[in-house]
């Protein structure tokens, strides 16, 4: 394994423990005398099936060793006897003792080398270490060496993965694949969908004939794959339904399983496969195209502020921005900040996510909308905890920032309602001639005290004026939105 990039301290190894067919554990090895945390790094690493063979014509060996490297020099002797020194790579391959090590090597020859441990020295000059294992490559000469990832094997299915980041539902899709062989009725393709589900594309057809040569598996495809022949070129119809995956989630791992049923003389080889998915259409402002617009997206919006993403630019205007949240939150979601749970209101529901989650450092793990992050940054704070005090409305935003004409409302400068306007308003169920006598009657310095202070008292309830700021809209609900310039 190989450190590939530079988060710290220039000395830094890694260290590898507990090998198996399928796994490794690696960390992170600094020098012993530092007692500092290292930052996270990439680590490249190349692993291999254990065993000896020729490599593009050259020679080559991997093993990896008994437990037997010690602290002082030992004999290793190499799986082939080359004709020259070859090639060596080799790296410690378990962690049997906590101090800090790595390999050496001297008389690397055409079959043999010596290997040690060697103990890191900075803390202090102690060296004896216990016995540990290690992994050898050898590769004997020069020249290119190439790797045929894609080859299909006989009597073992073997998936090629195709890794998809895009978000949303399947609403159609086909498949294009290239593969090369020489008997297609030995083969045997399946796709299958991240969430498991697989349809069968095509098995056993095309008899004697060979390759699939940009061929197009399609629902809509007006040939049956089964009556037809290599190359296939051109689109087909699958032997199973593409439409099973409608609906099923875009993003994950897609994978194409493809086995050769047939033990003979007969071979091949995947060239290439891709997929074209149609999503379906989602309501705007579902951005990570799930089944729902819900307190994901929201987040999903705040973390993209900045950005000039389309998917998040809500607005749009060309950049992501909290105007762009506000469109979410305020118009799409039809809600205000403080809802945490975004249903409608802010009550105690709300304030408990935001208690149990207060986090003014930010040092628990992120906790976003759902979870009192009314401000998208990286903790929940006596900001969020401000927003749902000043926006609090247990009984929901309709009876919320209300101006109540009430006979006992009075002006923070003493100004009390005339009746007439409390009659006038009462009277009416025209909301602009009603939003007319009250902002003839209130004077504008006075408009936000009453948003904030004046409460609903009118005989009819589905008549409500919702007064959301001086230069903004009002908003009058029975059981739609109508919208006018103040």
């Amino acid at each position: 394994s190989q450190i590939q990039t530079d988060a710290g301290l220039d000395y830094l190894q890694t260290r590898h423990n507990h090998l198996s067919t399928n796994s490794v554990d690696l960390a992170l090895e600094q020098e012993e005398q530092l007692s500092s945390q290292h930052g996270v790094e990439t680590i490249g690493y190349l692993a291999m099936d254990p065993g000896r063979g020729v490599w593009n014509g050259l020679l080559y060996e991997a093993q990896t060793t008994g437990t037997n490297i010690a602290d002082n020099f030992t004999d290793v002797d190499l799986l082939h006897t080359y004709a020259g020194t070859p090639s060596f790579l080799t790296s410690l391959a378990s962690y049997q003792e906590t101090g800090n090590a790595h390999l050496r090597y001297q008389d690397l020859g055409p079959g043999s080398v010596q290997l040690k441990v060697e103990e890191d020295t900075t803390l202090d000059t102690e060296t004896t270490h216990l016995v540990e294992q290690a992994s050898i490559l050898a590769v004997g000469g020069q020249g290119l060496l190439t790797v045929d990832g894609h080859a299909i094997g006989q009597g073992m299915p073997r998936a090629f993965s195709l890794l998809v980041s895009d978000f949303g539902e399947v609403l159609d899709m086909h498949v294009t694949l290239d593969i090369q062989h020489s008997r297609n009725a030995d083969l045997d393709v399946v796709l299958e969908a991240p969430d498991g589900t697989t349809v069968q594309l095509f098995s056993n057809v095309g008899g004697a004939s060979a390759n699939f040569s940009g061929t197009v598996i399609d629902d809509k495809g007006t040939r049956l794959i089964g009556a037809g022949v290599g190359p296939f070129a051109g689109v087909y119809q699958p032997q199973g339904s593409l439409a099973a995956l409608r609906g099923k989630e875009i993003t994950g791992t897609w994978k194409l399983i493809v086995e050769d049923t047939v033990s003979n003389a007969d071979s091949g080889t995947l060239n290439s496969w891709s997929l074209s998915i149609t999503p379906a259409p989602t309501p705007n402002g579902n951005v990570n195209h799930d089944s729902e617009v819900n307190a994901t997206d929201i987040d999903l919006v705040y973390a993209h502020v900045g950005s000039t993403q389309a998917t998040f630019d809500l607005k749009p205007d060309g950049t992501v921005d909290q105007e762009d949240v506000d469109e979410l939150v305020l118009n799409l979601l039809n809600t205000r900040y403080g809802d945490a749970d975004l249903d409608g209101d802010i009550d105690i529901v709300d304030f408990n996510a935001l208690v149990v989650n207060f986090d003014p450092g930010g040092q628990a793990e992120f906790a976003g909308w759902a979870a009192g992050n009314f401000d998208g940054d990286v903790d929940v704070d006596i900001q969020d905890f401000g927003t749902i005090v000043s926006n609090f409305a247990p009984l929901g935003f309709t009876l919320n920032f209300v101006i109540a004409l009430q006979r006992h409302a009075v002006a923070d400068d003493g100004l009390a309602l005339p009746t007439t306007v409390v009659d006038e308003v009462a009277s009416r169920s025209v909301p602009e001639v009603a939003l007319g006598v009250v902002r003839q009657s209130l004077p504008s310095r006075d408009v936000e005290s009453h948003r904030q202070h004046a409460r609903l008292a009118s005989s009819t309830p589905e008549l409500a004026f919702a007064l959301l700021g001086e230069d903004e809209q009002y908003r009058y609900r029975r059981g739609r939105d109508l919208r006018f310039d103040p």
